[in-house]
């Protein structure tokens, strides 16, 4: 894939969900995810090791550990962990 264009495209996404939800609303969380998951496809697992922590703490902030969207960042978190 076009990995920087997907980058681009996904801090384009971050900044104005940023400016229009604030930083604790879920839809912040998925843009942080969708970051870390490009990183990750890249073998750029400190970053996306960065973004999915950035997701995460606000998925169980706002969702709590139960909810299906943490429990997938902490899934991929792992995963990211464990690759590097």
């Amino acid at each position: 894939g076009d990995y920087p264009k997907a980058i681009e495209f996904y801090e384009k996404d971050l900044a104005i969900t940023l400016k229009v939800l604030g930083k604790e609303h879920p839809d912040v969380a998925a843009s942080y995810y969708n970051i870390g998951e490009v990183y990750e496809a890249q073998a750029d697992y400190p970053k996306a090791i960065d973004f999915y922590q950035k997701a995460l703490a606000i998925f169980r902030k706002v969702l709590g550990e139960a909810h299906p969207n943490t429990q997938l960042v902490q899934r991929n978190l792992q995963l990211s962990r464990d690759a590097m």
